[in-house]
């Protein structure tokens, strides 16, 4: 091998090397960002009523079935969607089940 391979190599090796480092330094940044904003990623909510209802206590259940009894959905819903996160297509399918 000639010198001037050698160097083309090395200058390669040593832009994959650079590239890597910057980018471990912007991802440890980001993520110490994040932790002092207090952010951390969004749960996946439930797809299904019945994944709901599990997380969904017996009181929150009695309160809801209570709410659809006095003809209150639009409550109920809104209700399911802040104890659950869930989307609103889910609150309503859920609500209507009961």
């Amino acid at each position: 091998m000639d010198a001037v391979t050698a160097i083309i190599i090395a200058a390669v090796i040593g832009a994959v090397t650079g590239a890597l480092v910057v980018a471990a330094m912007v991802r440890r940044s980001n993520d110490r960002r994040n932790d002092l904003m207090g952010y951390s990623p969004p749960k996946p909510a439930p797809t299904a009523p019945q994944d709901a209802t599990a997380l969904l206590s017996a009181e929150q259940m009695a309160k809801l079935r209570a709410l659809v009894d006095r003809g209150r959905k639009i409550e109920a819903i809104k209700l399911v969607r802040d104890w659950t996160k869930i989307g609103l297509t889910e609150a309503k399918d859920l609500v209507e089940s009961l």
